[in-house]
């Protein structure tokens, strides 16, 4: 909005090279605001949102080596890692 640009008219100034790096940071600006929000909002489902599209997963795998000494898997639900994540920011 500060710009004056649709997001169509945004992305043609990237393709440019003289604009290129400065609408790359601007991009980077409104990401980091919005990531910021989220974590800020006391907001676990925001926050794992965010994380999910950074190539984080809900499920966690866990190696553990068994009694006869073959990996045993152990996976985390979604809900277990809300809660958690509820713990950490203290809610």
């Amino acid at each position: 909005m500060a710009l004056d640009l649709t997001r169509q008219g945004l992305c043609e100034y990237e393709a440019k090279e003289a604009f290129s790096d400065t609408i790359q940071k601007a991009k980077l600006r409104v990401e980091q605001y919005a990531e910021k929000s989220v974590f800020t909002a006391r907001n676990p489902a925001g926050a794992i949102f965010i994380l999910k599209n950074h190539g984080w997963s809900d499920t966690q795998k866990l190696e553990l080596t068994g009694a006869d000494g073959g990996p045993v898997e152990v996976e985390v639900s979604s809900a277990e890692l809300a809660r958690r994540a509820r713990e950490l920011i203290g809610d």
